[in-house]
């Protein structure tokens, strides 16, 4: 397989909905703001085009949209990675995201195989008995290498005889099946299928973005403000209007 030529694209996965909510605008004016210069993307259902000026309008089948269970197994499809074999980063952007200033480069030297906002504990957030609290992290908003997604998907497709290797494949196909393990498989599970797969350290994580409870994670993060955010609107709304660009920027009237 062909190095990659390019570092970074951003891929922002829509919904079955026809148009953008008014929250879901604002995520993407903040994309459009910080890092409307990279190579955009937004993957849709093939029955439901659209278009947006400036980003690449990319069809995936429909059997990958319309429910959470879906979308984690785009997440974990080999064609899926391979569609931006031509980057070695990925950044998803789901539309209930915030960025708030351009570390994207930045960020991508560090050169992670996966880095996102950590699950830290929180009354409102149920992680079902999973051993993920302080962990990263949420792939709403999250850089992914794609060589390295890659390479534990062969990994783990790679046919092997012994029994007990298909006993573990079976439970970690199940966890896959489970709507919210697509960033559970890629933070816990993927490192003991290839143990050179890098997740980010819990600070690390942290300067990159918060997600519940943004108060706590300002606090703990130095009283500094993250890269980003996801479920912006969901955690603590309050929090995040300060920072919330108004409806037009410059930039945004200029073009």
């Amino acid at each position: 397989m062909k190095n990659p030529s390019k570092q970074v694209a951003i891929v922002v996965p829509l919904s079955t909905r026809p148009g953008l909510t008014t929250e879901e605008q604002i995520s993407l004016r903040h994309l459009r703001h910080h890092l409307g210069h990279y190579d955009t993307f937004m993957i849709h259902p093939e029955s439901l085009p659209g278009s947006h000026e400036g980003i690449t309008m990319l069809p995936f089948s429909d059997r990958y949209f319309g429910s959470a269970r879906n979308h984690n197994f785009l997440m974990v499809s080999p064609h899926f990675y391979r569609t931006f074999r031509d980057y070695r980063f990925i950044l998803i952007y789901h539309l209930d995201s915030l960025v708030f200033c351009d570390q994207l480069t930045g960020w991508c030297e560090q050169n992670y195989d996966y880095i996102a906002p950590p699950w830290i504990p929180y009354a409102g957030a149920s992680y079902e008995g999973m051993d993920i609290e302080n962990h990263c992290g949420n792939g709403g908003f999250s850089l992914r290498k794609v060589q390295s997604f890659l390479r534990v998907l062969r990994i783990l497709h790679r046919p092997r005889p012994t029994l007990d290797y298909l006993r573990r494949i079976l439970r970690r196909r199940k966890r896959l099946e489970d709507k919210r393990s697509e960033d559970v498989f890629w933070g816990i599970e993927a490192p003991k299928i290839d143990p050179s797969f890098r997740v980010a350290p819990f600070d690390a994580a942290l300067r990159f973005a918060f997600e519940c409870n943004p108060g706590l994670c300002f606090e703990t993060n130095n009283r500094q403000m993250p890269f980003g955010c996801h479920a912006w609107n969901r955690y603590d709304r309050s929090f995040w209007e300060p920072f919330l660009l108004p409806q037009k920027t410059e930039q945004e009237t200029a073009s």
